[in-house]
């Protein structure tokens, strides 16, 4: 896997997250809403996993992160 295609990842992950969740705030079921939330947080925790990946691997450092965050 090639840093671009981290990125690419990284990038898609953080856009979902805004947009599920106005997703969900728009549905009136409380079961829609819910859906939407939950891939919203589950793309906040694939964005913290790529962060830690990157850590690890020395692409990017720990300092960033937090700025990032």
């Amino acid at each position: 896997v090639g840093n671009s295609d981290v990125v690419d990842q990284l990038k898609r992950a953080v856009l979902s997250m805004p947009l599920n969740i106005a997703e969900g705030v728009g549905k009136k079921a409380m079961a829609d809403k819910m859906r939407f939330f939950s891939i919203a947080r589950g793309s906040a925790m694939e964005s913290a996993a790529i962060f830690y990946v990157l850590v690890s691997t020395y692409l990017l450092d720990n300092s960033d992160v937090v700025q990032l965050k």
